[in-house]
């Protein structure tokens, strides 16, 4: 291994779920515009991974993209960070400082937690958004500046403007087209696929052979609230490669919120049943395919489809693992390669409590003949919950 990380991509997003396939497809319409984004969604959902991503695939990809986290900043600094200081500014000033409009001048500028921002300074940042110019601590003459700005917030930031926390005036500048990424309890589809690229990519870094989670830990998984998102996901699998014995996750390597059924635990039938897409299916767990050979959906690496990979490195910041384009079978562990768009056809060996088939014959297509489907059955065997987006 090089150890190299690539750079988060659009590739990285994969999903079953129809409203990540409606923001990735929101997404792929923005990428090659200079528009302001606000992403919205919970925290551990990928926010700064999705803005890193849409970064990458556009025209300003070859420039910075410069992340700041607007609530990890001491208010009487930020505006200093922001907009930069000439020498003798204030007390401590010894020396002209380059704020991060300036670093970030024909690239990106991310700024996380934008509901953090103290309202005076707000003002100031719409100025820079119209204008492209920004006006430094200290300084008596405005520099301009070529900027698209992202902005993340885990708040409600309507409720913020009702309120008066926050700047009608700016929420509506960032605002253009808001990009609201759905947390994982509404996308209980996804997560027999996440796991098992996390369980691969987490047992290959530790050296262990992990291929595989028993039935009693998937139902577990489909089960619970997961409050952190992707991140606690990926914490947990993590945490579970580290501490288990085997070569298969059980429900004895998971915390106890996991194994002991504590808060985190929501009154859901989980999809169990004669080999349902990627679900329990009586004591086997079929990743990505069905015992009785009907399509699943598979992943495809390209822009348009939401979710997340595996790729060679970890966004810490994001709690995604990214980023080179995935197209195995899905959640297949060391599948075979299929075609980017395509569907699974399981073929006679299919995953059981021990572990998941790798053994499977590939039938192409198209992924809107099937992705109806197979979201309708799920959400029939959960209650309409999967629909709940």
């Amino acid at each position: 291994m090089s150890g190299t990380v690539s750079p988060p991509g659009l590739g990285d997003f994969i999903s079953l779920s129809p409203s990540m396939q409606q923001l990735l497809a929101l997404v792929e319409r923005v990428v090659p515009s200079d528009v302001s984004l606000l992403i919205l969604g919970e925290t551990g959902v990928g926010k700064e991974h999705l803005a890193r991503a849409i970064h990458t695939a556009g025209p300003r990809a070859a420039q910075s993209f410069i992340p700041v986290n607007c609530g990890a900043i001491p208010e009487n600094l930020l505006e200093s960070e922001l907009f930069g200081h000439e020498a003798g500014a204030f007390t401590g000033a010894i020396r002209q400082h380059k704020g991060m409009f300036a670093l970030a001048h024909k690239g990106t500028l991310f700024l996380d937690e934008i509901g953090e921002m103290p309202y005076h300074l707000q003002v100031k940042l719409l100025r820079a958004l119209q204008s492209q110019e920004i006006l430094p601590v200290g300084g008596e003459d405005v520099q301009q500046v070529d900027v698209r700005v992202m902005a993340a917030s885990n708040r409600e930031l309507e409720l913020e403007v009702k309120e008066g926390r926050f700047r009608q005036d700016l929420f509506y500048r960032l605002s253009v087209l808001p990009l609201t990424i759905p947390p994982l309890r509404q996308r209980v589809e996804d997560i027999p696929l996440l796991a098992g690229r996390f369980l691969e990519h987490f047992g290959t870094a530790a050296g262990r052979h992990m291929t595989s989670m028993d039935s009693e830990t998937m139902t577990a998984f489909a089960r619970y609230q997961w409050p952190g998102n992707i991140r606690e996901l990926m914490n947990v699998l993590e945490r579970g490669v580290l501490v288990s014995s085997g070569t298969s996750l059980t429900l004895a390597d998971l915390p106890e919120e996991l194994s002991g059924g504590g808060d985190g635990v929501k009154a859901v039938r989980p999809a169990v049943g004669p080999g349902r897409p990627g679900m329990v299916a009586g004591d086997e767990w079929v990743a990505g395919g069905r015992s009785d050979g009907v399509e699943a959906v598979a992943p495809t690496a390209g822009p348009g489809v939401a979710g997340t990979g595996v790729g060679d490195g970890r966004s810490e910041a994001s709690g995604f693992v990214g980023a080179a384009a995935v197209t195995r079978g899905a959640g297949v562990v060391g599948g075979p390669p299929v075609t980017p768009g395509a569907v699974t056809r399981p073929g006679e060996t299919v995953a059981h409590a021990n572990g998941i088939s790798t053994d499977r014959h590939l039938v192409a297509r198209p992924l809107r003949d099937v992705r109806k489907e197979a979201v309708e059955e799920l959400d029939i065997l959960t209650d309409g919950h999967l629909g709940a987006a």
